[in-house]
């Protein structure tokens, strides 16, 4: 006797109702594409977000370096040696007796270097600069400000340092440069 009402129904039991070869390649076929485009936009925005991070890290990289430059030659209280690369100066820097700091550019390596002369210790302070320069300013007789290099003797002259650095804004040099510029004027300079 046959039941009456809902009668199950699976399509796989009609005879030749199932998936051919053909159509089971192309939806891999389909799934293969709609994968690889994925991959390529999920990997062009970490790519981005590590190069944004890479850019960040060494412009916040080389401020703290130019923040203790700055915050160093303000206490100077005497300039040991001055160029346009590199700066010697001995100052308290929160202790009782002076310490001789100097902090130079290798234009080779692309490295801020500070070496403690005291203490005979060498830090990096900042990688993958482009360019760093001091300018120096004495004031005249008719107390304007004049730009000058300083040679032997003349380091008591100095009343005013411009610090500028250009950056490679990442590891691989892009040709997008960030510029940081830093005026000081020592506090506890005797100036001649």
């Amino acid at each position: 006797m046959k039941k009456k009402g809902f009668i199950q129904h699976h399509f796989w039991l009609k005879s030749g109702a199932g998936l051919t070869l053909i159509e089971i390649l192309v939806v891999l076929f389909i799934m293969g594409f709609i994968a690889t485009a994925l991959y390529y936009v999920l990997n062009a925005g970490i790519e981005g977000w590590r190069a944004g991070k890479e850019r960040t890290d060494i412009i916040a990289q080389a401020r703290v370096a130019m923040d203790r430059l700055t915050r160093e030659a303000r206490e100077a209280t005497y300039m040991v040696a001055a160029d346009s690369t590199g700066i010697n100066f001995s100052a308290y820097l929160g202790e009782t007796s002076p310490k001789v700091i100097s902090y130079y550019y290798d234009s080779s390596e692309d490295i801020l270097y500070r070496y403690n002369v005291t203490d005979g210790i060498l830090s990096e302070m900042a990688k993958y600069m482009d360019s760093f320069s001091l300018y120096y300013y004495s004031k005249g007789d008719d107390d304007a400000i004049h730009s000058f290099t300083p040679t032997t003797g003349e380091y008591n002259s100095i009343w005013m340092i411009e610090i500028e650095t250009k950056l490679k804004r990442g590891a691989t040099g892009e040709e997008n440069i960030v510029h940081l510029r830093s005026t000081v004027q020592p506090r506890n300079y005797p100036y001649d």
